[in-house]
């Protein structure tokens, strides 16, 4: 999710039943519904304990409204966890690679980080020399056990190399 669907989200958008968050206006203007996961679900089942009766998700205390900017507090928290230099929206781009390298597809990626095109998606995910190797090693891995069909190097049977027909 980005940044300000993070801020602005309401308890109103967020199912936890049926563990998903509906987001109607998003940067592409396509609605779209993310799943959550058992992790998530733990957070946001605390954290509605926790606002009282807000309807905002993530309010801020003081003013039971969402949060404008949360910059500061991010890169405090980032700079006591050693890291230096990181943006909020580089989580997307983490999000996004941690995916792929998982193996999801980009079409999922793309439905999730709410893009319109693959190649928008494309930007976001880097992916590493042990990933290409893992990639190339999967048709090895298909081959071995008999999925994909063998190349043929030798030459098709000649009516004189082929075995005699049984009767």
């Amino acid at each position: 999710m980005r940044r300000g669907e993070i801020l602005g989200l309401r308890w109103s958008q967020v199912d936890l039943a049926a563990r998903t968050i509906r987001l109607s206006q998003t940067k592409s203007g396509k609605p779209r519904i993310i799943p959550i996961n058992g992790f998530l679900l733990d957070i946001l089942i605390k954290q509605k304990g926790n606002v009282g009766l807000s309807e905002f998700v993530f309010p801020n205390r003081a003013t039971r409204k969402p949060f404008q900017d949360v910059k500061r507090a991010f890169n405090t928290a980032a700079t006591n966890a050693g890291i230096e230099g990181l943006r909020f929206h580089d989580l997307r781009h983490t999000f996004a690679s941690r995916l792929v390298a998982a193996g999801v597809d980009l079409i999922t990626v793309k439905d999730l980080l709410g893009h319109h095109s693959v190649k928008v998606t494309e930007r976001y995910t880097h992916s590493n020399a042990e990933q290409k190797k893992r990639a190339v090693e999967i048709l090895h891995g298909l081959h071995a056990v008999g999925t994909v069909p063998a190349a043929s190097t030798s030459a098709p049977p000649t009516p004189s190399t082929q075995a005699p027909a049984v009767s």
